[in-house]
């Protein structure tokens, strides 16, 4: 593999002769992973595919592409689960047979492909079926199922799965209230990603300064700035809350905004 990646960059000139080899173009860019390599893995998967029984091959080849969506690191129970969701059926032997072909090991109910290669090739063939989408709503259901919709612990991902899915607006809760558990567990730097994450996709449906959800954001934007100590943005996001607020004439978005002020 490292052998058709480095003819790949070549070819495409992302590496170039330098004074001591061959070096990236620019220096310090990852290259894109080759083409060649994920047909080589899908050709890989699909003469796997083939040894099994008929009735059995779809399942297999479905339950794996979900497994890659879930992560590279899967809970077997939550694998089931989204199965389950699915409406299909698990092979009995599903982790046995995938790790007698090398595609990952199962240990202590803990699934872990074998490299991120192998996960990215299933994802490129949900994709090419135009399944991916739908995966990525089966697991957000499967979240909720399992562990409920107020869980934080499996907020994030929901959020996550929720826009794979193009659920967007559905999306913009769970991971509102991630960022703001970030934060009121002092990872300001993951608050910040989430928040921008937040902002990035409100704006595209223009819900970033209005309504409740405007509300919502700024502030959490301001209760962020004032945990870092930054009393004039906090203001500003204050102010911005205020204003998106006051159309409303909702007491609960009213309280919000007192609360940050009060803060």
């Amino acid at each position: 593999f490292a052998r058709v990646m480095l003819r790949d960059w070549i070819a495409r000139g992302l590496i170039i002769p330098g004074e001591r080899g061959w070096r990236l173009d620019p220096p310090g860019e990852d290259g894109p992973l080759p083409g060649a390599i994920l047909h080589h893995w899908q050709d890989h998967l699909s003469q796997r595919f083939k040894t099994l029984e008929p009735h059995v091959r779809e399942p297999m080849q479905r339950a794996l592409e979900l497994g890659a969506v879930l992560g590279r690191e899967v809970d077997a129970e939550e694998w089931r689960a989204a199965c389950d969701v699915d409406g299909l059926e698990l092979p009995r032997d599903a982790f046995a047979w995938a790790a007698n072909h090398g595609m990952g090991v199962l240990l202590k109910h803990r699934w872990t492909f074998a490299h991120e290669t192998l996960r990215e090739a299933l994802l490129a063939r949900a994709t090419m079926q135009g399944r991916l989408q739908r995966d990525h709503d089966t697991c957000a259901r499967m979240l909720v199922l399992v562990y409920g919709e107020s869980h934080l612990g499996s907020m994030e991902r929901r959020g996550m799965h929720l826009l794979g899915a193009r659920r967007v607006r559905e999306a913009l809760g769970p991971i509102l209230r991630t960022a703001e558990g970030y934060r009121r567990r002092g990872d300001f730097l993951q608050a910040r990603t989430l928040l921008e994450l937040w902002d990035e996709h409100a704006r595209r449906l223009a819900l970033s300064d209005v309504g409740i959800q405007g509300v919502q954001g700024a502030c959490a934007w301001g209760a962020l700035y004032l945990a870092q100590g930054d009393l004039l943005s906090a203001r500003e996001h204050s102010l911005r809350a205020r204003r998106a607020s006051t159309p409303l004439e909702d007491p609960r978005c009213d309280a919000e905004v007192d609360l940050l002020e009060g803060e």
